[in-house]
């Protein structure tokens, strides 16, 4: 396992884009052989999750600006 290839498909997939399925075999066998990179990337899942609603939605900013 490549750690730094790892990253990469964890950060497209936090992106919203899409994997091959190759990739998703790749990212999958990873998680499942290494329970501490699982534990790392599920930690990081919750945090851009939280971060997640601290983001305006489209188009709510322009809306306070103008209120």
């Amino acid at each position: 396992m490549n750690r730094e290839r790892i990253e990469e498909l964890w950060a497209r997939i936090l992106a919203g884009q899409s994997l091959t399925r190759e990739e998703e075999l790749e990212w999958v066998r990873a998680l499942e052989a290494d329970p501490e990179l699982r534990a790392e990337l599920l930690g990081d899942y919750q945090l851009d999750g939280m971060l997640g609603v601290l983001r305006p939605a489209p188009g709510e900013e322009e809306a306070a600006l103008r209120e």
